[in-house]
């Protein structure tokens, strides 16, 4: 895989994956009428969740930083070692701060998708992209699931779990374009196809509940990311394979989407 990536994408990138945590808060319109206490809960909870998050993060950077140098057999992966157990225990206070303001059921299904993070990172980086196409999808449907039961005291509504596997999927999608080089040497028919539905299922699964009155008729709206889905996916399917310089366009198209949901959100 090739590492030398630039600041602005790097920063992007790693922005994009925290965004499932706001996932119910650009779907449910009584947020505004929320008692002042329970918004400062809310808030409260959500800060604590994206500092466990980033903590997450640099500790799978740390570690893979270390496990790369130990196994060229680097004299700095001592250093490395050292850094990655820094960051395990920032882990751990991290954890421990949210979990002192959560339940139980919400604490355990972080656990989990913090988890389906590590092996997804482990994977692409151990060369096992097949894997990590199916954990990245896991992975972040569990963290926009957690926004909902936080905003609803620990209620997962079908809606819900239909939405956080709808940011999930095309969240996966630009995840799976970051790490694109790592699928050159992947030869699977099923490949293909499956990405260009992770493009498409997006708006087609929030589409669908507005179709059904589960949403507000504005939220059709969400039909217009298809413009975008459609063109990247004819690309794709010319190219034969997805390639490594479509991330940002990838990363607009989800940028677009969550765009339109926060939208539909504000007027409905």
């Amino acid at each position: 895989m090739n590492n030398s990536r630039g600041i602005l994408p790097t920063a992007l990138f790693t922005l994009l994956r925290l965004t499932p945590i706001g996932a119910a808060l650009t779907i449910i319109t009584q947020t505004s009428a929320l008692p002042a206490d329970q918004v400062a809960r809310l808030t409260d909870l959500l800060m604590r969740l994206t500092l466990a998050l980033i903590a997450w993060s640099m500790s799978e950077g740390a570690f893979m930083l270390w496990f790369r140098e130990r196994s060229a057999g680097s004299q700095m992966a001592r250093g490395y070692g050292f850094v990655a157990i820094f960051f395990a225990i920032l882990v751990m206070f991290a954890l421990l701060i949210f979990r002192a303001q959560c339940s139980q059921q919400v604490f355990l299904i972080l656990l989990g998708a913090l988890s389906l993070r590590g092996a997804t990172r482990a994977s692409w980086e151990q060369g096992r992209p097949q894997a990590a196409v199916f954990t990245s999808i896991f992975a972040h449907s569990a963290l926009a699931a957690i926004s909902f039961l936080l905003l609803l005291n620990d209620h997962l509504p079908w809606e819900g779990a239909v939405i956080s596997f709808a940011v999930g999927s095309l969240l996966a999608a630009v995840e799976i374009a970051w790490y694109a080089d790592t699928l050159q040497s992947v030869h699977a028919r099923w490949l293909l196809p499956l990405y260009r539905i992770l493009l498409a299922l997006a708006p087609i699964l929030v589409g669908m509940l507005s179709l059904l009155g589960r949403l507000p008729h504005i939220y059709l709206a969400i039909y217009l990311v298809f413009i975008l889905t459609a063109k990247a996916a004819k690309q794709i399917a010319l190219d034969g394979r997805i390639a490594s310089q479509r991330f940002l366009s990838i990363a607009a198209i989800y940028i677009v989407f969550v765009g339109i949901l926060i939208a539909c959100h504000l007027y409905s």
